[in-house]
């Protein structure tokens, strides 16, 4: 009956994996929603990624990639989403330094300013730049390079 029970777990596991990317946080809440065992939920996860079909690092690498072509996100608004969605802060920090660069900051933020209707507005340039999740110091950096230009 136990091995059923187990089986029946990573059986659930696989079926949502195979929709999309999920965080170990978030199938460790889908299978107790489901009322699996704490037991078999463990054995589930472990197995899952042991075999590499889940990782958060991956998740988590997948997504700043994908925001960082989609969407007009910076770095603090990622790092924020990736907590809510259950990744660690070590490793939500390593990734977003690695793959948030500066430039890739500046590429977005140009971004930003070219869809503002005022572009000249010091203040709402940088509201607009906070609000959107980018670091202080790199919107100063970013607000000088535009009035000197």
């Amino acid at each position: 009956m136990k091995q059923t029970q187990e089986s029946a777990a990573l059986s659930y596991a696989l079926r949502k994996l195979a929709y999309a990317d999920i965080t170990v946080t978030r199938l460790k809440n889908i299978l107790i929603a489901q009322k699996f065992s704490n037991a078999e939920i463990e054995n589930t996860i472990n197995y899952l990624t042991g075999q590499g079909y889940i990782s958060d690092e991956k998740f988590a690498e997948h997504y700043i990639n994908r925001c960082l072509h989609t969407t007009k996100k910076g770095p603090n608004a990622i790092l924020a989403d990736l907590y809510k969605k259950g990744i660690p802060k070590e490793i939500s920090r390593k990734l977003v330094q690695e793959l948030y660069t500066p430039e890739e900051e500046k590429i977005v933020m140009n971004k930003l300013i070219a869809a503002l209707k005022d572009k000249k507005n010091k203040q709402k340039i940088i509201v607009s730049l906070m609000r959107r999740g980018f670091r202080i110091s790199s919107i100063k950096e970013f607000v000088n390079q535009i009035q000197h230009r």
